[in-house]
């Protein structure tokens, strides 16, 4: 039962069936905006559906900025109010968060079924209900919007074909040949068939008679520009290469799009870095990304996809179908009461004023949950912030859920929820901590000696024994699986964990911090006064 001042989280919040029942597919992760596109038959239905693609969609800001421009944008060759949308060029910048492909398969699907998504108006800016009946209602009237999808990884510098399926596809050698031919068919390509067989890019003016042609509005989106980049930089055209002739093509494209009213480009801004693959980037290859990146933000509109304060929304939503405001502020006020008059050390914020906000804005995940995955876990170089993070979150409501413990009451999901117990080899957390996270920070025989084993034998299951006899919850696991996490790090913020952080994401009302110290003291042997922890330097004793 929820006491009337700490709501019972497994009583107040109801996870999605699929979540519950584990039957969540690997593939429901990973949204692939190719196989929407070209091949929606082998795409999984929450993507290639859109009734069900915006029921699991949360619409941040970043979306409905960018899906009220298009609309408005589509409206503007109707006699329909189109609003103040004008921007004929929107950039998708990740690099402080993740949605992407999420946002571009949004687009994809207002321009091909508005039709298909209920309460479009919810997934638009505030303010605009009539945007969304007028375009849905346009539509229905029988408005067509040509889209072009080009993807990055999808092409090589010899051919550019995105779909296999197409008996009538030409054999597209560059990104305008390709564009061309999805946006307007083979009469469209025909147009830019020259240019397209000698690769040289076409120029503005060119650009400007091919869109000039059709009184349809048209929607680009190029994703995954320099991955094709660095492949195209191999390819000599002429005294130069298929990547210069690549990038003179998008800034005519940028600049003939600026010119019109029936054709908007949407591209991701790429990133620079390359990650692990900086050293296979060709010569002159990141120069051009980033001249077109700055294009981007210099002249057109940009979109966050998804910002920080976001995230943790954008999980609930597609993990529970019901989580109460009324217990998400209950919980939030509780707690920051709880911060704020207890003797333990928390770190500053927890105990600001507007830390009340962020509790009832992340739950039913507390806030050094969500800040673990995306502030440390995050630069694990193959850890992807928003499909990753759902994956284990996934995981651990399904086995919280299928193992709800009888010795404390449960106020919100805590990092030590990301239990190495869950050893599913289909897909459990631990699985998924040795194929993703162990390559970079490789802790694998630290969790088997320290933490989980089946027979119990782990030095942390040993320690859990002394509290679970008495009614208490496995105290020790609780410690070494929040160490864990926090050790699971890159780079600058491999730094483990101070004390105030350790209360901070353990701490709970009903239980005591002097047990959590003695078992912390029976694990590690460590002077308390210890300034940080980390898993690899933890002396765990038997």
């Amino acid at each position: 039962m929820s006491s009337s001042e700490y709501p019972d989280l497994l009583e107040e919040c109801t996870p999605r069936d699929d979540v519950l029942d584990g039957t969540l597919q690997e593939e429901q992760f990973a949204a692939k905006l190719s196989t929407v596109v070209h091949n929606p038959e082998n795409a999984a239905p929450v993507y290639r559906d859109p009734g069900p693609f915006f029921d699991m969609t949360y619409p941040t800001e970043g979306l409905r900025t960018l899906l009220s421009n298009l609309a408005g944008r589509f409206l503007a060759t109707t006699d329909y109010n189109s609003g103040a949308y004008t921007s004929s060029i929107l950039c998708l910048d990740t690099r402080f968060g993740g949605g992407k492909t999420h946002d571009l398969i949004a687009a994809y699907h207002l321009a091909e079924n508005p039709s298909a998504i209920d309460d479009l108006g919810h997934y638009l800016l505030e303010a605009d209900d009539d945007l969304a009946t007028s375009y849905q209602a346009a539509a229905a009237e029988g408005l067509d919007v040509a889209t072009g999808v080009f993807i990055g990884t999808k092409a090589d510098s010899k051919d550019a074909r995105h779909s296999n399926s197409d008996p009538n596809a030409p054999n597209t050698r560059t990104m305008w040949g390709e564009l061309a031919y999805q946006l307007y068919g083979l009469d469209g390509y025909e147009v830019l068939k020259d240019y397209d067989q000698d690769r040289d890019a076409p120029g503005e003016g060119k650009l400007s008679e091919l869109f000039a042609r059709y009184d349809q509005p048209a929607l680009i989106l190029i994703d995954e520009i320099a991955d094709y980049m660095n492949k195209a930089a191999g390819t000599p055209v002429g005294d130069k290469t298929l990547a210069d002739q690549t990038l003179s093509f998008v800034m005519a494209l940028l600049e003939a799009a600026a010119e019109t009213d029936n054709v908007t480009v949407v591209y991701s801004i790429a990133d620079t870095a390359f990650g692990e693959q900086a050293d296979m980037v060709r010569d002159g290859v990141r120069e051009h990304i980033e001249e077109v990146n700055e294009i981007g933000r210099r002249q057109h509109k940009t979109v966050t996809p998804t910002d920080e304060n976001e995230i943790g929304q954008v999980l609930q939503h597609r993990l529970f179908t019901d989580v109460p405001d009324g217990a998400a502020r209950e919980a939030a006020e509780a707690y920051f009461q709880f911060y704020d008059q207890g003797d333990r050390q928390y770190p500053q914020k927890a105990t600001d004023a507007s830390y009340v906000d962020v509790l009832a804005r992340e739950y039913p995940f507390h806030p050094s949950l969500i800040d673990a995955l995306t502030d440390k876990i995050d630069t694990i170089p193959r850890f992807q912030r928003t499909r990753d993070a759902l994956r284990l979150l996934a995981r651990s409501v399904y086995y919280l859920w299928n193992h709800q413990p009888d010795s404390y009451e449960r106020h919100w999901m805590r990092i030590y929820d990301l239990t190495v117990a869950d050893d599913d080899p289909g897909g459990g957390i631990q699985t998924i901590l040795r194929e993703r996270l162990f390559d970079f920070v490789d802790l694998g025989p630290a969790v088997t000696a320290d933490l989980y084993v089946e027979d119990g034998t782990a030095h942390a299951q040993l320690e859990d024994r002394k509290w679970t006899e008495n009614g208490l919850p496995p105290l020790g696991t609780h410690l070494t699986t929040t160490i864990l996490w926090h050790s699971l790090a890159y780079g600058e913020q491999a730094v483990g964990l101070t004390h105030a952080d350790l209360n901070l994401a353990l701490g709970h009302p009903h239980l005591s911090f002097d047990d959590y110290d003695a078992a912390l003291s029976a694990l590690s042997g460590d002077d308390m006064d210890v300034a940080c922890y980390y898993f690899t330097l933890l002396q765990v004793q038997n």
